[in-house]
């Protein structure tokens, strides 16, 4: 039976580019960001038959990371990613859209030339098609978050097998991450993107709800208020369960209570 391909794609993921400015020492700078590369295009035939001669090899995509980042080490992950669309763009016909995903990984400094990895990260992508503006995201994953209390759950639905008992100032354990996309085209206006994942964490703290969905939606809202480069910020948060024992708290490692909310600008 005959079929049609609806979708065929490649690319090339995990690449690792790691800089800093000569001279600069500070954390701040040092830039450590895995790089997945994927295109869109005029490539049926090597799906189908075999026919390389519009492939442009996975591992020039590689190259095309490493040269552009190599050769602007100081400008913002972003900037770099708009660059090596357009390479790519520009070196192979064939191709109809580039997307660019970079998960940068922030380091603490603890002495003069020393650094420790932090647990999360912050993404950026950059998806351009021929003809079109650059479309750009941003987000943040894997930041793990404790609350030793503030988090109410009370006035719930109850069902023939519904057992939980309500709280009215329990910890909160969990990961919390975002995605958000920009109101502006230029970058520079619409702010720093590691401020945007500060304002998260400084508004999500201490702050009380009586659901872990009034906690989202406030924050969201007060970060998108606070940001107008944003035009749109989703916060999700999987939650762990804790039960008290005695002075301590089991945390269970599964199942995970996972909410998520999007605020958008009307």
């Amino acid at each position: 039976m005959d079929v049609e391909v609806t979708t065929a794609t490649y690319g090339k993921a995990g690449v690792r580019i790691l800089s800093w400015p000569d001279g600069d020492h500070g954390a701040s700078r040092v830039r450590d960001a895995v790089v997945d590369v994927q295109v869109e295009g005029q490539f049926l035939d090597s799906f189908l038959l075999g026919d390389n001669r519009a492939v442009l090899p996975s591992d020039t995509f590689r190259r095309h990371v490493l040269s552009e980042a190599g050769s602007h080490p100081d400008a913002p992950i972003e900037a770099v990613l708009d660059r090596v669309s357009a390479s790519l763009l520009s070196a192979n016909p064939a191709l109809s859209a580039v997307t660019l995903t970079a998960a940068l990984q922030p380091w603490v400094a603890v002495g003069q030339r020393t650094y420790v990895r932090s647990p999360w990260q912050r993404l950026a992508r950059v998806r351009s098609a021929r003809d079109c503006s650059p479309e750009r995201t941003g987000g943040l994953q894997g930041l793990s978050v404790l609350a030793t209390g503030g988090s109410a759950f009370t006035g719930f639905l109850r069902d023939a097998l519904t057992i939980q008992v309500e709280a009215t100032d329990r910890p909160l354990c969990g990961t919390l991450g975002g995605e958000w996309s920009y109101a502006f085209e230029d970058l520079p206006a619409a702010g720093v993107p590691g401020e945007i994942v500060d304002r998260i964490i400084a508004t999500f703290a201490d702050r009380p709800s009586n659901a872990v969905q009034q906690l989202l939606t406030e924050t969201a809202t007060s970060v998108l208020l606070a940001t107008p480069g944003l035009a749109t910020l989703t916060l999700h948060f999987e939650s762990q369960p804790t039960t008290a024992v005695a002075l301590a708290y089991e945390v269970s490692g599964a199942p995970l209570g996972i909410t998520e909310v999007t605020v958008r600008r009307p």
